[in-house]
């Protein structure tokens, strides 16, 4: 029973590695489509190529420059910014592909001459991702278009988890606190009631009644 359970995880296991190299593979190729398209100006199916790639995977970097750079030699370069800004709205910050989906925005303002937007969306990606290859790329895009960007110590999700620790010590404490509040004047009026009884036993001479 156990050699069968074994041998089952073994199949699924090779599956999922065979699917996941062929998944690499197949995007990886959008992307050299995309640039032989680009090299030789057939702007329209380098688009289409890139585009396909990003959805598949948003964090290819290349396949966003090849996009944004296709549709501004199309004149698209509305429908280009369109598309980021839906894709970035429709995703929370959580979401590990946020940061790629800014970046590709930030392209497509640089491209479109707006310089202050470029560097409101990479500095939004880099609050999310301060220290991976896209914030490298990042540097590099802002250092060629004299953009003003900043790299946070510590991204966005991980102060959330600071404060959300320190919030949820505060919870405690103060959860603690009304416990304890209520306990003891539940202590207190025993204590009043257990006064009250021992006064009714002694009348007005201190002897007691019987």
């Amino acid at each position: 029973m156990y050699s069968k359970i074994f041998t089952s995880l073994i199949l699924v296991s090779l599956f999922i590695l065979m699917y996941s190299l062929a998944y690499s593979q197949s995007t990886a190729e959008l992307v050299r489509k995309a640039e032989n398209y680009y090299n030789n100006e057939n702007y329209k199916d380098a688009k289409r190529n890139a585009q396909m790639a990003i959805e598949a995977n948003p964090n290819l970097i290349e396949a966003h420059k090849f996009f944004v750079d296709s549709s501004k030699f199309l004149k698209e370069l509305d429908k280009c910014l369109t598309y980021y800004m839906d894709k970035c709205n429709k995703i929370w910050f959580w979401d590990k592909n946020k940061p790629s989906w800014l970046y590709g925005l930030g392209l497509a303002y640089i491209a479109n001459g707006q310089s202050k937007e470029a560097e409101e969306a990479f500095n939004s990606a880099l609050k999310l991702a301060p220290k991976s290859r896209l914030a490298d790329d990042i540097q590099k895009v802002a250092g060629k278009n004299k953009l003003s960007i900043s790299f946070p110590a510590t991204s966005l999700n991980q102060d959330i988890q600071r404060y959300s620790i320190i919030g949820g010590l505060l919870l405690v404490l103060i959860i603690f606190y009304f416990v304890y509040k209520i306990y003891e004047e539940r202590k207190t009026g025993e204590r009043q009631v257990a006064q009250i009884k021992k006064d009714r036993r002694v009348n007005f001479f201190g002897k007691k009644r019987y």
